[in-house]
């Protein structure tokens, strides 16, 4: 294969104010063969997804489809309810009213925890934050909520 490349470039002469232009040609001749086959390409399964990928396809399916199964037969019986998206926006809005608070009198704590009392008070509301942000984070990430009767 022969490939050509123009390059071009541009001084300016400081003595004449004058800009010289430049062209020249880079020739390139590669060879189409190197002699170097890819095997790869040349095989029966070549494009094709490996068979344990498809299998975990197929089990992800079915899987999906238990679970559709198994809710919808709760449905049914009345044991669940999905939660509307006014609902979850009213719970969503709560929970974050109920952290802003707890993270108020966590921030109101002294500083130096020198009793018993203040290191299990302080603990205990650490561990609430904690469960509150997990609440908060699993109702935002899920639109859909189903909820037990």
């Amino acid at each position: 294969m022969h490939i050509v490349y123009l390059f071009s470039y541009s001084l300016l002469c400081s003595s004449s104010g004058l800009i010289y232009r430049y062209f020249f040609l880079l020739n390139e001749y590669r060879p189409t063969h190197t002699g170097h086959l890819n095997s790869l390409s040349f095989s029966q399964d070549y494009g094709r997804n490996p068979d344990y990928l498809e299998k975990r396809k197929l089990d992800t399916y079915k899987a999906r489809d238990e679970y559709d199964s198994y809710v919808a037969e709760h449905f049914r019986k009345g044991a669940m309810r999905k939660l509307s998206q006014e609902e979850r926006e009213q719970l969503l809005a709560g929970l974050k009213k109920n952290w802003e608070q707890v993270q108020h009198d966590f921030l109101m704590l002294s500083v130096i925890v020198d009793t018993p009392g203040k290191m299990t008070y302080k603990e205990k509301m650490e561990l609430e934050l904690k469960q509150l942000e997990k609440d908060v984070e699993l109702i935002e990430t899920h639109k859909t909520v189903y909820i037990a009767n």
